[in-house]
C-alpha cells in the first residue's frame, strides 16, 4: 500500500474516534501537577502561510499568484459584470478564482454561466477562432469534454495562426491524458490533482490501452505547444506556457514509469516536474518579458529547484541549498533578483509590489536571506496593502523570539488593513507567542464573530479555554468548540491532513484532562501512525505516562 493511500485510510479511522466526543460529566480528574504539564503542551492551531510556489498537475510548477489573493480579484471582477453576453470571459475567470479559493460550488456556477454566454456569442460569430477557443475551454470546465474537443479542434483548424488556439487545445489534451489513466470516468477536471492521480492509479492500475491513449494525448499536447511557439512572435507567454507544459509532461512521464514499476517512490514521481528540459523555455520567457515579473521569478525559482533536485535525493531550502548551486545558476538568479529590484521601482504600484513580493520569494526560499526577504515583503505591502501573499511571507519571517513584538505589530497592521477571521487568528497567535493569552482569546472571539464555523478559530478557542483554566465549565465549553471544529473539518476538501493532526492533539489533551486517558492515547497513536516523528504527540504521551507513573 502506498503511503498516500495509507494516510487516507487512517483519516477514516480518525473520524470514528472523534465522533464520540460528548460533554458528559468528568471522569476522575487528571491529578496535579500532571494537568499543569498537559496544559503547557496546549497550543493554538497552526495557520498555513503561503510559501510562494506550488506543484500542480494542472499546470505543473507554479509561482504566484497565491490563493489568498483570490478574494480581492473576485471582488474586482464582480464589479465589472455587465449582465450581458460579454460577461462570458469574466465568469470564466471568476470560476478559476473561486476554484483557487476552494469554493467549488461557486466555481461550478461561474463556469456554467460562462459556457452559456460563450454559446450565445458563438451563434453570431461561428468562425471566430479565438472565441471558439474560449468557448471550448468553457465547455471543458463544465465537463462537456466531447463537445469541447470538437470546438477546440475547429478553432485550430480555422485559426492555425493563433497562439491561444493551440495553447487551449494543448491544455485540454493534458487533462485528457490524465483522465485516461483514471478508472472513474466521472472525475472532473478540478479533481485531477497530483495526489488524486497517484492515488487512483495505485488503487486501480490502468489497462495498457489506457496508458497508450494517455501517451497519445500527451504527445499531441506537446505538438500543440510547439505550434503555439512557431506562430507566436517572440511571445514571453508562449514560452512560459510551453515551459509549464514540459513541467507537467515530466510529471506525467514519471507517472508512466510508476505504472510500469520503474519507479516506486512517490517523491521521485513528483520530481518529474523539475526536469531540466523545461529550463530553456523558462529562461526565454523571462528574457522576452519586459515589465512582467512573473516569468522572471518563475525562471529563477525553477532553475534553483531543478538543479538542486536533480542532483540530490531530497529537496532542501535555505543557505545550504543556495551554496550547493553551481556558479552559473547563482549568477542567473542574482541577475533575476536585480531585474525584480528594478521592477520594484516602477510607477505602477501593482507591478512594483508584485516584483518586490517575487524578490522576497527568491531571497527567502532560494538564497536564504531572511533579512532581505523581510524587507522586500514589507516594501511590497507598503506599496500594495492588498497583497495577501506578501503579508504571509512577512509574518513568516518574523516568527522568531527576538521579533515577536514586531510580529504582533505587523499582525495588528494587517487586521487594520483587512479584518478577516484568518487575520484575527494570526494576531491571536502573535499574542500567544508573547504569552498574553487574554489578548489572544479576545482576538479568537472576534474571529468567531466574523466566521463562527472557522475551523482554526474554534480549535484555538478550545485550546485557550483549557490552557487558561481547568474546571467542569471550561472543559464543557472546550468540548463545544472541539465539536464545531470537527464539523468544519468534515466539510473541508483541502488541507485536511495538518488540521486532522491538530484536532487530534488538542482533543487528546481534552480527554486526558477529563480523566479518559485511554481515549487520549488512542488519538495520539493515530497521529503517530500517520506521522511517526510527530514530537507534539510524543510529548503528550510522555506527560500521560508521567501522570499515571507508567
Amino acid at each position: 500500500m502506498v503511503p498516500l493511500m495509507k494516510k487516507l485510510l487512517q483519516h477514516s479511522c480518525f473520524w470514528l474516534s472523534l465522533m464520540v466526543l460528548a460533554a458528559a460529566d468528568l471522569h476522575a480528574a487528571t491529578p496535579e501537577p500532571a494537568s499543569n504539564r498537559l496544559r503547557k503542551l496546549l497550543k493554538m492551531p497552526m495557520v498555513s502561510l503561503e510559501a510562494g510556489f506550488s506543484l500542480s498537475s494542472e499546470e505543473g510548477f507554479s509561482v504566484l499568484p497565491g490563493k489568498a489573493d483570490a478574494p480581492r480579484e473576485i471582488s474586482e471582477l464582480r464589479k465589472q459584470l455587465k449582465s450581458d453576453s460579454s460577461d462570458a470571459d469574466r465568469y470564466s475567470r471568476l470560476g478559476d478564482l473561486y476554484a483557487k479559493a476552494g469554493e467549488t460550488k461557486k466555481a461550478e456556477e461561474s463556469y456554467q454561466k460562462s459556457a452559456a454566454l460563450f454559446r450565445q456569442q458563438v451563434t453570431t460569430r461561428p468562425d471566430d477562432p479565438e472565441l471558439l477557443a474560449s468557448f471550448g475551454r468553457a465547455l471543458w470546465t463544465t465537463d462537456k469534454n466531447a463537445e469541447a474537443e470538437s470546438v477546440l479542434r475547429r478553432a485550430v483548424q480555422i485559426g492555425s495562426d493563433r497562439t491561444i488556439c493551440w495553447q487551449t487545445l494543448g491544455h485540454f489534451l493534458e487533462s485528457e491524458a490524465k483522465r485516461a489513466l483514471i478508472a472513474d470516468s466521472e472525475t472532473t477536471r478540478s479533481k485531477l490533482t497530483p495526489e488524486k492521480l497517484l492515488l487512483e492509479i495505485s488503487h486501480n492500475k490502468p489497462e495498457p490501452e489506457k496508458v497508450a491513449q494517455s501517451r497519445k494525448f500527451a504527445y499531441e499536447a506537446s505538438t500543440c505547444f510547439d505550434k503555439a511557439i512557431s506562430v507566436s512572435t517572440n511571445s514571453s507567454d508562449a514560452y512560459l506556457q510551453r515551459a509549464l507544459h514540459k513541467s507537467f509532461d515530466g510529471f506525467l512521464q514519471s507517472v508512466f514509469a510508476f505504472i510500469q514499476g520503474d519507479k516506486s517512490d512517490l517523491s521521485e514521481v513528483m520530481k518529474g516536474m523539475f526536469s531540466l528540459d523545461c529550463l530553456p523555455d523558462f529562461q526565454k520567457a523571462a528574457q522576452l518579458s519586459t515589465k512582467e515579473y512573473r516569468p522572471v521569478v518563475m525562471a529563477a525559482f525553477f532553475e534553483a529547484f531543478a538543479v538542486n533536485i536533480q542532483s540530490s535525493k531530497h529537496l532542501e531550502t535555505g543557505i545550504a541549498f543556495w551554496n550547493q548551486l553551481p556558479d552559473k545558476s547563482q549568477r542567473n538568479i542574482r541577475n533575476a533578483m536585480t531585474r525584480l529590484e528594478n521592477l520594484g521601482q516602477e510607477p505602477d504600484t501593482r507591478v512594483a509590489a508584485g516584483a518586490l513580493e517575487s524578490l522576497a520569494i527568491l531571497q527567502g526560499f532560494v538564497v536564504g536571506d531572511r533579512s532581505g526577504a523581510e524587507k522586500s515583503a514589507r516594501r511590497a505591502v507598503a506599496l500594495d496593502p492588498s497583497r495577501e501573499q506578501a503579508w504571509d511571507m512577512l509574518i513568516s519571517f518574523l516568527v522568531r523570539p527576538e521579533t515577536y513584538e514586531e510580529l504582533r505589530a505587523t499582525c495588528e497592521q494587517r487586521v487594520q488593513q483587512k479584518e478577516t477571521a484568518r487575520n484575527r487568528i494570526l494576531l491571536a497567535k502573535a499574542y500567544e507567542r508573547l504569552n498574553k493569552l487574554d489578548r489572544a482569546e479576545q482576538n479568537v472571539l472576534l474571529a468567531l464573530k466574523l466566521d463562527s464555523n472557522d475551523f482554526t478559530a474554534n480549535l484555538a478557542e478550545a485550546a485557550l479555554l483549557m490552557k487558561r483554566r481547568v474546571d467542569a465549565s471550561s472543559l464543557n465549553s472546550a468540548y463545544r468548540f472541539l465539536a464545531r471544529a470537527e464539523q468544519a473539518l468534515k466539510k473541508e476538501n483541502k488541507e485536511t491532513e495538518m488540521r486532522f493532526v491538530q484536532l487530534s492533539l488538542t482533543s487528546s489533551i481534552y480527554y486526558a484532562l477529563r480523566g479518559e486517558v485511554d481515549r487520549a492515547r488512542q488519538l495520539l497513536r493515530g497521529v503517530l501512525e500517520s506521522d511517526k516523528n510527530n514530537e507534539e504527540a510524543r510529548e503528550i504521551l510522555n506527560a500521560l505516562s508521567w501522570s499515571d507513573g507508567s
